[in-house]
């Protein structure tokens, strides 16, 4: 074998071991999601590999997340997908919009007047942003599992996935199923995995007499706002307003509100939202959030 020979395959062995570490993997998918490959658009499973050059298609409302070492990408939408755009693209979810600093002072509002409901209590701060500071809990009754509190300030969000799901299975009533399902949505957006966060949303009921339903409508527009699909984050949230929210999580709506209109470069429109927003309390964290926007 002639060193001519011995250096190409060396090359090609480098190179095809560049490319499989270059690769993402599938770690969760919902619909139809396929790949190009030479024989055209192959199915995408769990645990596929797609590479970092490679297009991908969803279909039928279909979600995916694709991975690669601890840097998530998520797909919430149908459409076709160049990976090395996702790749460039792709920002740390809570990045725009509201973050766990300021989401976790809502707090205050979901306890009220200090009664509680029979569920589970729903966790404030799922946005991320600045895990490091905690999450906030609503109303620390006995309902809400130790353990899963305690993981969750943690930010061991794969531990509370798992106590989360056996409490699924063993709960009865529908209503603390569908808080548990919250608090799972809040633990798959903590750990990255969005488009399993929003799937998670998505099986909610819109009952705005639930005490997470707050929560559940910023997270869901915060989610849609990461994936830059602010005409979807905007529908959800001029809902919610209509509904005449509580002032506090109306603020936080205004601000992902105009998060999403900058993003569709309406300046007007996104003016407008930060106004609103900031009338409604200028002394909150949220508005000095605003102020920011505003002043850029």
């Amino acid at each position: 074998m002639t060193r001519k020979i011995i250096l190409t395959i060396a090359f090609l062995s480098i190179t095809i071991a560049f490319a499989a570490a270059q690769a993402l993997t599938v770690t969760y998918l919902d619909g139809t999601v396929t790949v190009q490959s030479a024989r055209g658009w192959t199915e995408l499973d769990v645990g596929s590999t797609v590479p970092a050059n490679g297009h991908i298609r969803v279909r039928d409302g279909g979600t995916v997340e694709l991975a690669r070492g601890a840097k998530h990408i998520s797909i919430i939408r149908d459409g076709d997908y160049a990976v090395a755009d996702l790749l460039a693209s792709s920002a740390k979810p809570g990045e725009a919009g509201v973050g766990v600093s300021l989401v976790k002072k809502l707090h205050s509002v979901a306890s009220g007047n200090g009664q509680t409901s029979s569920a589970v209590g729903g966790v404030r701060g799922a946005a991320q942003g600045d895990n490091s500071q905690g999450l906030t809990w609503m109303g620390d009754e006995d309902e809400t599992p130790a353990k899963v509190k305690a993981l969750l300030d943690k930010d061991r969000y794969k531990e509370a996935e798992a106590e989360i799901t056996q409490a699924l299975s063993d709960a009865q009533d529908d209503q603390k199923k569908q808080d548990l399902s919250f608090l799972l949505a809040s633990a798959y957006y903590g750990e990255g995995e969005s488009a399993r966060a929003y799937h998670t949303l998505l099986t909610l009921k819109d009952n705005s007499a639930s005490q997470y339903y707050p929560d559940s409508v910023i997270l869901k527009a915060q989610i849609l706002l990461d994936n830059r699909a602010y005409a979807d984050g905007l529908a959800v949230l001029k809902d919610f307003q209509a509904g005449n929210p509580d002032k506090d999580y109306a603020q936080v709506s205004w601000l992902l509100s105009a998060q999403c209109y900058k993003g569709l470069g309406d300046q007007k429109s996104e003016k407008d939202a930060l106004n609103a927003g900031y009338a409604l309390d200028p002394q909150s964290d949220t508005a000095k959030q605003i102020s920011r926007m505003q002043s850029e």
